[in-house]
């Protein structure tokens, strides 16, 4: 309790006007409580269902209001970790990274992503298909983190679950569309959210500064997609399983955002610190790769997605060790 308190003065600290919250994210839920159209606010792009998730904190001020996100975050990534059983020195190390140091003072809510898994994992468990529902929906918030979990934990339901979470999608989206008047994902511009090479750590970006053909990235997404289908095909649904593939969707999404790789970090850390520390230890110094753009000029984040790539083999070896209880 005493740290809750401490890490929310602290943020109470962040400069709420540099954030994605006060961009985007305050402004269509502002928009939202007027019964205006919240996708006039350039930028945001997340599905409508996203707005009653965020109306409790709009009613505080702007600054007291991130600190409070802020601190959620922080306290659901302990929260999923702990559902799932992870322990040791990875989960506090994933949670001192540059990413989710900007993940926070951002005010982005990548971590929904983790409500999400642990809401669907809960669902396959007791057979909940509305749970499951549930748990596609606040996966849609972030496509370029949780689409393979989604797609995993919808192969992986029975046909009777499949409908049952396919009526709850069906109906919030159909009732989001009403009030909205935009048809989530139709008629977004997506291409409103790309930022500069600096922001912009995909294997795209990292393609792009090579001197290889751009095609080179979609034929990695291929091979990705048809190995993840490989691995998947008769494994049950565990952890491992789930953040690799997170990792994996991370790494052939065309876009990704230095902040989501926390998210990456979050799942995969505990893991590999339980197995192979000292690849653990080298991969966490490689997070801090960002730093170097205070001093490098131009800063090309594409390298960052090295780390990404670096996360494979152990987590894939980790994958496979039978004898490792998740």
């Amino acid at each position: 309790m005493l740290c809750t308190f401490v890490l929310f003065f602290l943020f109470t600290k962040l400069p709420a006007q540099f954030s994605d919250y006060h961009y985007f994210y305050r402004p269509a839920s502002l928009k939202a409580i007027a019964g205006e159209n919240l996708y006039d606010i350039k930028g945001f792009v997340s599905p409508p269902w996203l707005i009653p998730l965020l109306l409790p904190f709009v009613y505080f001020p702007e600054k007291i209001s991130l600190a409070l996100i802020a601190v959620f975050s922080m306290l659901l990534i302990f929260f999923t970790l702990n559902f799932f059983k992870q322990k040791g020195i990875g989960v506090v190390l994933c949670c001192l990274t540059p990413a989710m140091a900007s993940l926070v003072a951002l005010g982005q809510i990548d971590v929904l992503v983790l409500i999400g898994m642990a809401a669907g994992y809960r669902a396959l468990d007791k057979g909940k298909g509305w749970l499951l529902g549930v748990s596609l929906l606040l996966l849609m918030i972030k496509p370029q983190l949780s689409l393979l979990v989604g797609i995993l934990f919808f192969l992986k339901a029975g046909w009777k679950m499949r409908g049952e979470s396919l009526m709850v999608v069906l109906f919030v989206w159909s009732i989001s569309g009403i009030l909205t008047g935009m048809w989530w994902p139709f008629g977004i511009d997506f291409s409103s959210i790309i930022h500069s090479d600096m922001m912009d750590c995909s294997t795209r970006a990292l393609i792009d500064m090579l001197p290889v053909p751009s095609y080179i990235f979609y034929v990695i997404q291929i091979a990705v997609l048809i190995f993840w289908l490989y691995l998947i095909r008769s494994r049950p649904v565990d952890y491992t399983i789930m953040s690799f593939s997170v990792l994996l969707c991370a790494i052939m999404m065309p876009y990704l955002a230095r902040h989501s790789t926390a998210i990456v970090y979050a799942l995969g850390f505990p893991l590999i610190f339980r197995k192979y520390k000292i690849p653990g230890v080298l991969l966490y110094q490689a997070t801090f790769i960002p730093i170097l753009s205070l001093w490098i000029e131009p800063w090309y984040a594409g390298w960052e997605s090295l780390v990404l790539w670096g996360m494979v083999l152990p987590e894939f070896l980790i994958l496979r060790d039978k004898s490792i209880e998740v």
